[in-house]
């Protein structure tokens, strides 16, 4: 029986996917992987899942009034409520309350994560505290990454490197958190921001995993048009499921270009696209078309399916802030 076909690219996307497989041919292509990555991670209903944005911050809510948030309830930014938490209950707790969200170790790296390895990224940046990327690491074959915990580490690293700008579990701290911590960043890690200020001069810079309402893309992405401004900021892809009324404001903001129409090219038509001129880069591209890149979280019940959402947008930006 002949294999079906990949689906093909939309042609709204392949100017894009063009120009960042032109850059990841020429080891000219950074990649930023967030938090919405680490739901790729094989989840079985028994465990628990990895936590978003939204879910984190509504368990320092919950620590801080004894219950969750109720529909007419609201809270400021996530750093701003994990400030509260390290105020009101002390750095110790509020790092323990990390470690009990992410159920790291209870979690194997997807195929998605050694396939997204196996690219020819010049380096591999993340804010994500888990371990899943530094663990796919040894199923790839055709590289080597070193992994950077610490500034201190940047100058004895080789690329391609897997650098962890915001802490790493299970005791690789400060987290970074709290808005006092986003503050302190720039002066407290310069190392890491001049290796993402180099990226950015360097290469094309793809963010993956994140959302316009992520603290850590608007931490960053207004700390990018602070430092190199509206006129020389270079072009980058945020690379996500998107679509709420608040991302819509963010694209007028940051001038965007999206996909509206097509459907969510699955991972293998995405990635054959991408090393469509070096097959050293994957020798053997899976044939499962059952996950997307990135992979909507599956839904409650045992055995139950992957839920798709129905959108996949890569925004092409001339520069960004906040929303």
């Amino acid at each position: 029986m002949t294999e079906p076909s990949a689906p093909l690219i939309p042609p709204e996307l392949r100017p894009y996917l063009d120009t960042i497989a032109d850059r990841l041919l020429s080891r000219h292509a950074a990649v930023v992987i967030g938090s919405g990555f680490s739901k790729n991670a094989p989840s079985p209903a028994s465990r628990p899942q990895f936590p978003d944005w939204s879910q984190l911050g509504n368990r320092f809510y919950e620590r801080l009034h004894g219950q969750p948030p109720g529909p007419d309830d609201k809270y400021l930014q996530v750093p701003a409520l994990a400030h509260q938490v390290e105020a009101a209950l002390g750095r110790p707790a509020l790092d323990q309350m990390l470690r009990d969200a992410i159920p790291d170790l209870q979690h194997e790296p997807s195929p998605l994560h050694v396939e997204l390895l196996t690219l020819p990224w010049s380096d591999v940046f993340t804010t994500n505290y888990d371990t899943l990327l530094e663990r796919a690491r040894r199923s790839v074959i055709s590289r080597r990454y070193d992994v950077v915990l610490k500034p201190g580490d940047l100058g004895h690293s080789n690329r391609p490197r897997i650098v962890k700008l915001h802490g790493t579990l299970p005791s690789e701290r400060p987290f970074i958190i709290t808005d006092e911590d986003y503050r302190r960043y720039p002066h407290d890690f310069a190392p890491f921001v001049n290796a993402v200020r180099q990226a950015l001069l360097e290469d094309t810079l793809c963010l993956i995993g994140f959302s316009c309402d992520d603290s850590n893309f608007l931490q960053w992405a207004g700390w990018i048009q602070d430092n190199l401004g509206h006129r020389n900021s270079p072009k980058m892809y945020l690379v996500g499921l998107l679509g709420s009324q608040g991302e819509a404001r963010c694209r007028a903001r940051h001038r965007a270009t999206e996909d509206r129409t097509t459907p969510t090219p699955t991972k293998r038509a995405i990635l054959s696209k991408l090393t469509r001129d070096d097959d050293r880069v994957i020798a053997n591209p899976p044939t499962s078309e059952a996950a997307t890149w990135p992979r909507a979280t599956a839904t409650g019940g045992s055995g139950s399916a992957c839920r798709r959402r129905p959108r996949a947008t890569w925004r092409s930006c001339s520069t960004w802030s906040p929303c």
